[in-house]
């Protein structure tokens, strides 16, 4: 009995982690952490495949029996088991012919394929089962929540199945088992039968769906697993939205329903043989165990073994990797509670377009089902843009990964499913707003489909892979985790999708589902942000450390105070491009706007900072200049469309006129009009509050993530959006509610075409003429838009007014092929070190604190500022920007206040738009430049002196310009006072000018900041004053109707007396 004991404790199970057995020192050897760590569901033990793990061994040991003893243990296990015989090993799948691995990927692709397509295809037979069997259509609904609901079942079964057995024997049952209950279906006596065979082809269904991604990692290396990751997505995504047309029209011929059952028992048991004669086993292990079988019988020693033949089965912990922890994890993780809850609504949707879309087609175009279903190609469409776009970005994702020493940053995922979330949710807004009417073509709704197909497809593949990223090490509970969550939503939507789209209506139902994607947008945004921040916390989750602890080289104390400097500095240099109205007021990036605590800093040398090379820059610009044309051009082409948009709704609430959208005299009424200045003038005071509430947290974000990401989230686009549907509804929605339009803008207070930093893209001696340039296509926008907008108009006002939130979009779509022109964020990224430096500085800063220390750090600099530079000049300046802004916002109602006054129509008053733009061009390019090289040459005036006289001469005629269209009564002298204050447009860029002139570099931050802040709160309270004043002028007549613009005079007046208080006392700034 000695021996028996000792050879107990030799040979008695270890129970050990493989998170250290198979570890990343060997990547390219095909048995490491590759083969151990499958991103799909897996059998997990403590350890990786390999592990000894299994029930509790018996207090008593069973005998050999014939009574024989126990044998020795073998000398040296490890001698005894079977491995691959190197990198280049036949057996490996990875080593395969690539036509090999194409041909099953191809094989794997059509068997997910073809169970994708049984999952939808029963849609098309609801209405003719309900009336065969007499059960309303909620019960034949079932059949596709049922099969849905299958697909949350059957990977707990298949998955750990494959990593017992193999991948081939689940795959064939599982396609052979769903072939035989889709029969059933097809075959069904009554309902009862019908829904049962339906939840367990479903559950049978699974297996491909689960365990072909599985295979996917057998066959491929991670480096090369994203491309054919892509293409199964799509056959997952476009076998839904085949389905509905393909069985649409088998259902209306006189094959009738059951006949989509066939066909779709066809297809699957064409998958089941393919996959039973063609497919190979790919599980590593499992060839293995293959391999030591044949030696064994070779050598006749019975010893050899693979790691696999110890695996042993514990149903607790099957259970407990299956279901529990993927429960807790659910529930304690926030990272993948949201974006599985993301997922979920996105997958739901997938099933819920499959009620919607007859909704539309089949009852308001009065298509019949097949022809209907037709309408599906343009999902189909767009998630095939969408998958040739996800591969597009593969380059560069393997880039970064090799520059990262092989390690996933799980943020690198989420910028393609930001892109896609913005595409779907517009998608939704554009088929609720386009399907409800046979009057609008079918071509538009279905076009929205491409939208929403390129949304769906980015945000499941890039959110799926985000997940899996942040728990590398329990991949198995998260992708179970996120299949329990989101099958369970997903069987639930079809269920409602129809009834929602009777009841609510398309439009209504639409708009809902839009505004819930546009409430998920900011969802993705936040974890790219906060999610290094977030994983540091969990206790489950990859932390940022781990990301880079291989790569990083730890900073030291200085490094980490030169980086916390950074970004202060980089927030408040944000803060002044989000808040400055003007382009050319940007400052060079060598000057900090919160100045370094030692000054030499900004003596740095620059030549690391990397720019754009000729070639570059001269295709980069014109691209800039072409978004920044469209974008404005959108903007003023709808402007005058809203104001009479606006007009006609007031017109009908006060019972004036009748018409929808033609504008009748009753509707220059006082009360219509002082109900449209408190409209507009109100809403312009909400623009506002987000660029004054989150100027600062967005400006820290863009050097955090970079300006472009912030460029590329705005929130303007959104807001149109938003005020259209409140203008179509306004039956139903009051025309005030667009006063809340301005919290889309809270995904991000900069808007492109103002905000463009296209600084980095020139150097120091070309910086000027970029500036003026971009200047002019501002302009450029504002003069061709105006003319076309009024003969659109003669249309329709919703002409015009789509047309421009579509160019508008066009131009924002340009600020995607922007490089990034932050130049430490360029540099960081040049040296390998910009994820790196995110997550690392993040792990040690968290949001709050660093918003509490920038807030800090400006007040500090602005008390500095105050006893340091407190000067009549200065004060002066800034209350001139602020009283000068007021007087500014009276333009707003240059429209309104011409058609009113003048009885001209809206669309007529608009050409003073134009008139405006054409004079401020000839001001820009022409008589400013002239004038101040007068100035300078003829007079000797030093540039400092120059500024003052223009912003001084500028300021009078600007008050002159307004008391003019204030008291003018006939068309010529108000026409006059607008060219005046045209031709003195450049009273702010000069002003700014002289401000920057009259003090220290030091302090150009803090005033800059103050005069952001001073026009932000002037064009904010504005709003409410004029309206006020045009309302009472309009009820008054006569001379106060122009008492806005007399307002506008007596600021400018006192804007006027401001600046001549300034004197030059010298050519030094003031200290």
């Amino acid at each position: 009995m000695e021996h028996v004991t000792e050879h107990a404790k030799e040979i008695s199970p270890i129970h050990t982690s493989d998170s250290e057995d198979y570890s990343d020192e060997h990547p390219d050897h095909p048995d490491s952490l590759e083969l151990a760590r499958i991103n799909t569901y897996r059998l997990q033990q403590r350890a990786t495949v390999g592990s000894t793990r299994g029930p509790e061994p018996r207090q008593e040991w069973l005998p050999m029996g014939a009574g024989k003893e126990y044998p020795p243990s073998l000398p040296d296990p490890e001698k005894y088991v079977v491995e691959f015989d190197g990198a280049d090993d036949p057996l490996h799948p990875w080593n395969w012919s690539i036509i090999r691995r194409t041909v099953l990927v191809t094989i794997l692709c059509y068997c997910t394929f073809a169970t994708a397509f049984t999952s939808a295809v029963f849609s098309a037979a609801v209405s003719a089962v309900s009336e065969e069997f007499h059960v309303g259509r909620e019960v034949s609904t079932l059949g596709v929540t049922l099969y849905v609901l299958g697909f949350a079942a059957g990977p707990t079964i298949w998955a750990p199945a494959s990593e017992l057995i193999g991948r081939r024997w689940p795959l064939s049952i599982g396609l052979f088992g769903c072939g035989i209950f889709t029969i059933a279906s097809a075959t069904g006596k009554d309902i009862q039968t019908i829904m049962i065979s339906r939840f367990f082809a479903g559950l049978f269904a699974a297996s491909p769906v689960s365990l072909v991604p599985a295979v996917f990692a057998d066959l491929f290396s991670a480096a090369h697993r994203g491309v054919v990751m892509s293409i199964f997505c799509m056959a997952v995504f476009i076998g839904p939205f085949a389905a509905p047309f393909v069985g649409g029209f088998i259902a209306a011929s006189p094959l009738g329903w059951r006949w989509t059952m066939y066909i779709s028992s066809i297809m699957v048991f064409l998958a089941f043989v393919l996959v039973f004669f063609f497919l190979d086993e790919s599980y590593a292990p499992v060839i293995l165990v293959r391999k030591a079988a044949v030696l064994r019988r070779q050598t006749r020693n019975w010893g050899i073994h693979a790691k696999q033949d110890e695996v042993e089965v514990d149903i607790k912990e099957l259970v407990r990797n299956n279901f529990t922890r993927p429960l807790s994890m659910l529930i304690t993780e926030p990272i993948l509670l949201l974006i599985s809850l993301y997922i979920s609504f996105v997958y739901g949707l997938i099933y819920a377009l499959l009620g919607a879309y007859p909704v539309v087609f089949d009852d308001v175009y009065g298509m019949s089902a097949g022809v209907g279903g037709l309408a599906f190609i343009g999902l189909i469409l767009g998630e095939l843009i969408g998958g040739v776009f996800i591969l597009c970005l593969q380059g560069s994702y393997k880039r970064k990964l090799a520059a990262n020493g092989g390690k996933p940053i799980p943020e690198w995922r989420l910028p393609a499913a930001i892109v896609g979330a913005v595409a779907f949710a517009i998608g939704m807004f554009w088929f609720g707003w386009t399907g409800y009417t046979n009057k609008i073509h079918w071509m538009a709704p279905t076009a929205a489909g491409i939208l929403i197909g390129f949304g769906i497809l980015c945000i499941f593949l890039q959110c799926f892979n985000y997940i899996v990223d942040c728990y590398p090490t329990l991949a198995a509970s998260t992708i179970a985790a996120n299949t329990i969550l989101r099958s369970a939503v997903g069987c639930v939507f079809p269920l409602f999708s129809r009834q929602m789209m009777v009841n609510l209506g398309v439009q209504w139902a639409g708009t809902l589902l839009g505004c819930i994607a546009a409430i998920m947008i900011p969802m993705p945004v936040a974890f790219m942000i906060f999610g290094p921040w977030i994983r540091q916390r969990s206790k489950l989750a990859a932390s940022p450390a781990r990301d880079m602890e291989k790569t990083t080289p730890p900073k030291t104390t200085e490094q980490e105070s030169q980086v916390n400097h950074h970004n202060l500095a980089s927030a408040s240099k944000l803060l002044l491009l989000l808040m400055a109205p003007q382009l050319s007021e940007l400052p060079p990036e060598c000057e900090p706007l919160l100045p370094p605590n030692d000054p030499s800093d900004c003596d740095r040398p620059t030549a690391r900072v990397p720019r754009l090379r000729a070639d570059p820059e001269r295709f980069l610009l014109p691209l800039i200049f072409a978004s920044v044309v469209a974008a404005d051009f959108g903007n003023y082409l709808s402007y005058a469309p809203q104001i009479a948009i606006f007009e006609s709704i007031i017109c009908r609430r006060f019972g004036a006129d009748s018409h929808a959208l033609e504008v009748g005299a009753g509707c220059k009424s006082p009360e219509v009009q002082a109900e449209l200045a408190l409209v507009n003038g109100w809403k312009d005071m909400f623009d506002q509050l987000p660029g004054i509430l989150l100027a600062l947290p967005y400006g820290f974000l863009a050097d955090r993530i970079g300006r472009k990401p912030i460029l590329l989230l705005t929130g303007l686009l959104m807001e149109e959006l938003a005020i259209r549907v409140v203008c179509w509804c306004n039956t139903v929605l009051p025309l005030r509610t667009v006063w809340v339009t301005p919290i889309f803008q809270l995904q991000t207070v900069c808007n492109p075409p103002a905000g463009l930093d296209f600084y980095g893209l020139a150097n120091r001696t070309t910086s000027a003429s970029v500036f003026f340039v971009m200047a002019a296509a501002v302009l450029l926008g504002e003069i061709l838009a105006t003319p076309l907008s009024a003969f659109l108009m003669s249309w329709s006002p919703w002409v015009p007014s789509l047309l421009g939130v579509a160019i508008q979009s066009l131009g924002l779509l340009g600020t995607t092929f922007l490089p990034e022109t932050n130049p430490q964020r360029k540099f960081h990224a040049e040296e390998g070190e910009g994820e790196g430096n995110q997550d690392d500085a993040t792990a040690h800063f968290a949001p709050t604190r660093l918003l509490t220390t920038t807030l800090r750090s400006l007040w500090d600099q602005a008390r500095s500022f105050t006893v340091n530079a407190r000067c009549l000049n200065l004060i002066c300046i800034v209350c001139s920007f602020l009283l000068a802004s007021i007087g500014r916002q009276a333009l707003q109602l240059i429209i309104q206040y011409a058609s009113r006054r003048f009885s001209w129509s809206i669309a007529g008053a608009s050409y003073l738009i134009t008139v405006k733009g054409l004079i401020n061009l000839l001001t820009l390019l022409v008589l400013l430049p002239k004038l101040s090289d007068w100035l300078r040459r003829r007079l000797s005036f030093p540039p400092v002196l120059t500024d003052l006289r223009v912003v001084q001469w500028s300021a009078w005629i600007l008050t002159l310009g307004m008391a003019l269209m204030a008291i003018a009564s006939q068309p010529p002298l108000f026409v006059f006072g607008v060219c005046l204050l045209a031709f003195c447009w450049g009273f702010y860029s000069a002003l700014r000018s002289l401000a920057t002139a009259l003090v220290l570099p030091s302090q150009v931050g803090v005033l800059n900041t103050a005069i952001g802040l001073s026009q932000s709160i002037g064009s904010m309270v504005s709003g409410p004053i004029l309206a006020a004043a045009f309302q009472r002028g309009v009820h008054q007549d006569g001379f106060w109707m122009g008492l806005p613009y007399l307002l506008a005079a007596v600021l400018f007046f006192f804007a006027s007396c401001l600046t001549s208080v300034v004197r030059i006392m010298d050519e030094e700034p003031i200290p």
